[in-house]
């Protein structure tokens, strides 16, 4: 029986322990509840609104906490914030956080000094006819909506045994006094009668099922931890002992047993990681903020291996986690791993190959100072990068721009920005349809993602080039035949941004185009249309994930960025931005290979002169990672009726020199016809 409280109770107790509530729902099993900023019984701040790790019933004061797994009542909460004299004690209370911290911090102590730790003083193993129950139940009909979700996030029946992973329910019955009374278990049964009114319980409001996450260690089962089917609610037997799962999985007579051993955040990433094939793996059990002394703890069985590939999830949390393992573990032996999507689940969940994880667990960063390495573990990487004749490249047959640029390489990332309107985006199109015919018999291929223009517009300028002259002065059968010629190129297209669109999306498709098309060249246009409305940590982020797939693909990715700021070059006609001006500066010059400029000039109200078919136009590449390539820049015309670009002088001349060069005579023909106004084929 639940002894209720009054809100004023429960409110002058959070005043007294300096605690604030910062957001309040309702619950249909608990009624109203209380939020805290801080839980204290491990101190986890909650940074962000509707985390809802630490709440407490107004009514009953009942509280739970998600992080640490600690459940009690209004008398407890008072105890572990030094407003309740700890000499007292309710009737049937159980031990408290304190006292297993206590207990905890103790036997860290017995372990330095050379002893062990004293676990069964604290906590006892729990009875394993739970653990096998519920994994008996997975396996019946009303486990089905469990086995069923387990099998959505990738994971195959063997892995589910091997684990024994099982089903669990939590069931709340409400009584028409207020009193609410639940049961969690693989088969839960009605109460009876309420302790309160003597009426018997009906049917449960409320059923929610759970698939039970079993943490055993040396035959014996520690603890259980519990996840929703719907929604994200998660639960763990109270009073366990909080022990990294998996132990078992890095024992000295594990199966498999390297000096390698991969550390994740949950406990499903952990199973993951083991179907991917990496058999020596654990994770932590109390969530990510708790990860030093969690890892401090089983320092001793963790000793043994040479290499910890640390797994956490990718995003602040999983980074903070990592440096906390890493001061525990030492910066000598540990790597962080980094993943294609959030953690190890979500990747097996989407279908990322095994061959792509095994390559991120290849090039996991390590956290050493100093790799120190005699030079004959050098010789190798001489014999990789030692090509008398050049890096490989394709050439574009446009000799300034080559010669300044030194060709496309290989896995690099590349920067194209410049003014609205300065024709960044046709230069992007224009270096898509060359590389197609240089590349047409190299068994590789081409990727044109058309975000803002759409593929339909984006088809119709690649005609306008492959045609040397606009759609709308082509006969039909003329359309068609360039169509039909730009078609066999080659080159596929990706469609324009929705609202249902996501980032791993976009990742996923490139990899998949790499595998299945052969992709080698990726021209995204643009990088704000697909990083809009996110924060500038993530932009960063998005950034990093574009390079590391160039390394892990070999695709040549090429990203139309848009600058924050303008300024006019030397000539005082020309746009010019530079890499600080883009939004995630810093990211582009950490990571970008190639940053081109594309400019032209402008009049007084900033305006691209159109007189002439023959536009004046600068290509400068403001920076070239690759000793083949060198900064400059070279003076182009691009021709407005053949959309294309071509050099003025096979030369490289020093920036804002353009407005003095020469150009070649306009095509007087081709403006007569660019001028008509007769009607579009399509239209006639």
């Amino acid at each position: 029986m639940v002894r209720e409280v009054t809100p004023d109770e429960v409110q002058a107790a959070f005043d007294q322990g300096g605690c604030k509530v910062v957001e309040t729902f309702n619950s249909s099993s608990r009624g109203r509840q209380f939020v805290l900023d801080r839980a204290p019984c491990c101190g986890y701040e909650q940074k962000q609104k509707g985390e809802r790790k630490f709440s407490i019933a107004e009514n009953s004061g009942l509280w739970n906490c998600l992080k640490c797994g600690t459940s009690g009542n209004l008398f407890h909460l008072k105890r572990l914030m030094g407003v309740l004299d700890q000499a007292f004690k309710p009737i049937n209370a159980g031990p408290t956080f304190a006292t297993r911290q206590g207990t905890v911090l103790r036997d860290q102590e017995r372990v330095r000094r050379g002893g062990h730790a004293s676990d069964t003083e604290a906590h006892k193993p729990l009875d394993m006819r739970l653990i096998t129950a519920m994994e008996a139940e997975l396996w019946k009909p009303r486990g089905k909506v469990v086995l069923e979700y387990l099998r959505k996030r990738g994971f195959t029946d063997e892995t589910i045994k091997y684990w024994r992973l099982g089903f669990t329910e939590r069931a709340v019955w409400k009584c028409g006094c207020g009193m609410v009374e639940t049961k969690r278990g693989p088969r839960v049964s009605a109460p009876g009668m309420c302790g309160k009114c003597g009426e018997t319980f009906g049917d449960p409001v409320e059923v929610i099922a759970f698939a039970a996450v079993p943490v055993t260690w040396d035959g014996q089962a520690w603890l259980v931890k519990y996840r929703s089917v719907e929604g994200k609610r998660f639960e763990r037997e109270a009073g366990c002992r909080s022990v990294l799962y998996g132990l078992d999985a890095i024992g000295a007579d594990a199966d498999g047993r390297t000096d390698q051993v991969v550390i994740c955040e949950s406990e499903l990433d952990a199973v993951s990681m083991w179907q991917y094939g990496h058999h020596v793996v654990c994770s932590l059990t109390t969530g990510a903020p708790a990860a030093a002394d969690h890892v401090a703890e089983f320092r001793e069985q963790l000793a043994a291996f040479d290499s910890v590939l640390i797994c956490m999830d990718m995003d602040e949390p999983g980074d903070e986690a990592a440096e906390a393992i890493v001061s525990v573990l030492g910066k000598h032996r540990c790597a962080r791993v980094q993943l294609p999507h959030k953690d190890a689940n979500k990747c097996l969940e989407l279908g990322v190959s095994k061959e792509t994880v095994d390559g991120r667990l290849q090039a996991a960063t390590s956290f050493a100072v100093n790799a120190v390495q005699p030079f004959s573990a050098y010789k190798e990487q001489l014999w990789q990068v030692w090509n008398p004749g050049g890096t490989p490249c394709v050439k574009l047959d446009s000799v300034p721009v080559d010669r300044l640029w030194g060709g496309m390489r290989d896995g690099e990332l590349t920067i194209v920005t410049g003014d609205t309107g300065s024709g960044k985006s046709t230069w992007c199109k224009w270096l898509a349809l060359r590389v197609a015919k240089i590349v047409e018999h190299q068994h590789r291929s081409v990727l044109v993602g058309a975000f803002e223009d759409g593929m339909a517009a984006t088809v119709r300028v690649l005609v306008n080039m492959q045609g040397l002259k606009p759609t709308a002065k082509m006969r039909r059968e003329e359309a068609e035949q360039y169509f039909d010629d730009v078609a066999r190129l080659p080159m596929f297209g990706m469609g324009e941004w929705s609202d249902q669109s996501t980032f791993d999306g976009l990742m996923d498709s490139i990899e998949w185009g790499v595998r299945r098309y052969g992709l080698w060249l990726v021209v995204l246009d643009h990088f704000h249309w697909i990083v809009d409305n996110e924060e500038r940590e993530t932009i960063s982020r998005r950034v990093k994930q574009l390079k590391q797939l160039t390394k892990d693909t070999g695709v040549h990715i090429v990203l139309v960025v848009h600058p924050t700021k303008l300024r006019y070059g030397k000539n005082g006609v020309e746009i010019m931005p530079d890499l600080n001006d883009l939004m995630g500066s810093s990211e582009f010059k950490k990571y970008a290979d190639n940053v081109w400029r594309i400019s032209r000039p402008r009049n007084e109200h900033r305006e691209v002169e159109a007189e002439e078919t023959r536009l004046p136009a600068t290509a400068t590449l403001l920076k070239c990672r690759h000793e083949d390539g060198t900064e400059g820049s070279v003076p182009l015309h691009f021709n407005r009726y053949e959309l294309n670009y071509i050099p003025v002088v096979e030369a490289q001349v020093e920036e804002g020199s353009l407005a003095d060069a020469e150009l070649p005579p306009s095509n007087k023909a081709q403006d007569k016809l660019f001028d008509d106004k007769d009607e579009p084929f399509w239209n006639k």
